[in-house]
Parts: C-alpha cells; sequence; structure tokens
C-alpha cells in the first residue's frame, strides 16, 4: 500500500472487521474508517502526519480486538504547490497560468489539473509542462468569477493550493492605444 505525506485512502482486506474499527500508521490514526458490509474489508483515510518511510497498520475493533501487519504502508514525499502566476485572471478571456510546485521533475507524472469554486464542483484544465517544474494550464473564457482552490495530481500525490485563484469579471485597466 502506498500514500503520499499530504495523506491518501487504502483498503485492508481480511475477515472479522466491526463497524467503529480504528486504523493506524505508526501512531497516527486514520481520519475515517469505513467497513464494508461483511467486515471482510475497510478504507482507511489519512490526511496529512506521516513522514516518508515504512510503516506497519493496525486495525482495532470497538471491543478491542486488533491485528497489525508490519512493514505494509509505504508513505512517499508528495509535491507541493506554491504558487500560481497569474493569481487574478479576467474571466472572460482565455489565460495561460503557470503553476509552481516542488518534487515535480521531468520523471513526475502529472495526472490532472483543477480548480474548485467554493462549495462548487472540480473543472478539469488542460495543461502542459516543462522540466523545471512548472505546469502551464489554460483558464478557459467564461469561467466564472469566485475564488478557486488549485489543486495537480503528480505521481499519484495530490497537492492542494486553497484558494490560490482568483477570477474577476472587472477590468480595470484599458489600454487607449
Amino acid at each position: 500500500m502506498r500514500i503520499c505525506t499530504g495523506g491518501g485512502t487504502f483498503v485492508l482486506g481480511g475477515t472479522g472487521f466491526r463497524d467503529g474499527a480504528t486504523v493506524t500508521a505508526g501512531t497516527l490514526a486514520a481520519s475515517t474508517v469505513d467497513v464494508a458490509a461483511g467486515g471482510e474489508s475497510a478504507t482507511a483515510v489519512f490526511g496529512v502526519g506521516l513522514d516518508p518511510g515504512m510503516y506497519d497498520v493496525t486495525l482495532a475493533n470497538p471491543e478491542g480486538c486488533d491485528d497489525t501487519l508490519t512493514g505494509v504502508l509505504t508513505v512517499v514525499e508528495g509535491p507541493i504547490l506554491f504558487w500560481i502566476d497569474p493569481s487574478v485572471a479576467y474571466g472572460a478571456i482565455a489565460t495561460q497560468l503557470t503553476l509552481y510546485a516542488s518534487g515535480v521533475t521531468a520523471s513526475t507524472t502529472i495526472t490532472a489539473v483543477t480548480i474548485t469554486p467554493a462549495g462548487g464542483a472540480p473543472m478539469s484544465l488542460t495543461f502542459t509542462r516543462d522540466g523545471r517544474g512548472r505546469i502551464q494550464a489554460l483558464l478557459p473564457a467564461g469561467t466564472a468569477a469566485g475564488t478557486y482552490d488549485v489543486a495537480i495530481e503528480a505521481d499519484g500525490c495530490p497537492a492542494l493550493l486553497p484558494g490560490g485563484l482568483t477570477v474577476t469579471d472587472t477590468l480595470t485597466l484599458t489600454v487607449g492605444s
């Protein structure tokens, strides 16, 4: 099993899992554990808090029975999305955005770039990249005004820049000639 330092989800298989079970990796407890009907699998969700390395994973049922798998979880360093340029864009025209992230190299596989308005659904952006950790994404014309979270998926690890992009519908500059 593999997750990223920014968190992740994995499924444990076995028997006798009960609702209310807890899952820990090292000393960190999963933020949620969902046990499937029949008690033969459990999905554990972890947030930030695990350093890169190998971890033992323990599932404990509410009545106290537990079992540990030794060295089954690998935590890998994930990317950190730290800047977007421009961070404010006019929504009536298509705009090229440059996203800057650590941990993104020429060999990194980027599978998604999305923006998500507060309370809304994610919108996928078309993108290209260079070999220096920069990702070029196209904000389409007609994007609604608002503040957007910007996210990438790189080598299976997510990176999020909360409120990283503001789209405006107001022109603040006019060129006369």
